[in-house]
This record gives C-alpha cells, sequence and structure tokens, in this order.
C-alpha cells in the first residue's frame, strides 16, 4: 500500500511540477510493469499445462493427480479343486 501511495505522490509531484513529457517515464514504467504481469500470468499458465500433460500422460503417476486410482489390484486368490 506505501508503494502505491508513493507512487501516486511521485506522479502528482511530476504533473504539478512538469509538462506532460516528464510523464512519459512514469507510463512507459508502467506499461512496463503490466507487460511483466501479463508474461508472468502467461507462463505460470503454461507451466500448470505442461505439468497437467505430463501427469496425465505418464505411466506412473503421482497421488496428487485426479485421475490416479487409489484402489490396489488384489490378486485373485486361487482355488484348489476339492476330491
Amino acid at each position: 500500500m506505501a508503494l502505491l501511495a508513493g507512487f501516486d505522490m511521485l506522479f502528482m509531484r511530476t504533473a504539478a511540477g512538469a509538462g506532460p513529457i516528464a510523464l512519459l517515464p512514469l507510463i512507459a514504467a508502467s506499461c512496463l510493469l503490466l507487460l511483466a504481469t501479463f508474461v508472468f500470468h502467461v507462463l505460470v499458465a503454461l507451466l500448470a499445462r505442461l505439468h497437467m500433460l505430463l501427469v496425465t500422460t505418464t505411466l506412473v503417476r503421482h497421488s496428487s493427480s485426479p485421475y490416479c486410482s487409489t484402489r490396489r489390484q488384489v490378486p485373485r486368490e486361487s482355488k484348489e479343486i476339492e476330491g
């Protein structure tokens, strides 16, 4: 919150004391921040999709996978032929 308040005060001081040319670095910085946030979100989404792809296609699935069966295969008991 303090960071936003400081940025707001810097913006108001720059706008009041200088012309519109002085606002260009602030506008560029805010655009770069938005772009970096967007790129970060896209990378996280791609990593999540890659993780789900690997989890659903591997033979040995880890226990947190929703596609992993928790039931174990119980071997059938052999029945002896009584005579």
